[in-house]
């Protein structure tokens, strides 16, 4: 994997159109990602994303533009990374597998000079997606435990 790359892969027992909505729609994206979510997912859509956290210091917002929507296979959009808001790119592929649903996350385009927030990222998308699949498994949200952040309910 190249340096400047975030990969990584989980299964999710549950349907690629189900995955996908938990991934673009935003009353689903509050529930395992941003504590506040807007989304117009189509290419060319804005999102604009929300994480409070107990902490307030550690509370922050990204904003970006849809590069791909493809219900049920892929979603992909601009992230401004980092305090400094380095531009890169995040795209979900989702592959079925039987009654489950692979999704692979590619992070790319960090600069070398951002190596510690592409480490900060790449930490953070392994949480997410083991949240996402908590979510989507067994309907439980780790984020107020294991993040102190905050819930849409709880806002």
């Amino acid at each position: 994997m190249p340096q400047n790359t975030i990969e990584q892969t989980i299964t999710i027992n549950a349907p690629a159109d189900k995955v996908y909505r938990a991934l673009t729609e935003p009353s689903e994206l509050t529930r395992w990602f941003a504590t506040e979510a807007k989304s117009d997912t189509r290419a060319g859509g804005k999102y604009h994303f929300t994480f409070t956290f107990n902490d307030a210091s550690r509370n922050h917002e990204t904003m970006g533009d849809y590069r791909a929507a493809e219900p049920g296979k892929r979603v992909a959009y601009s992230w401004p990374a980092g305090h400094a808001k380095v531009p890169t790119e995040v795209e979900f592929s989702l592959a079925p597998k039987g009654n489950a649903t692979e999704i692979r996350i590619v992070h790319s385009g960090w600069a070398a000079t951002t190596e510690e927030s592409r480490k900060e990222h790449e930490m953070g998308w392994g949480f997410f997606l083991s949240n996402l699949k908590s979510y989507l498994e067994d309907g439980k949200d780790q984020r107020p435990a294991a993040l102190g952040m905050k819930t849409a309910a709880a806002v």
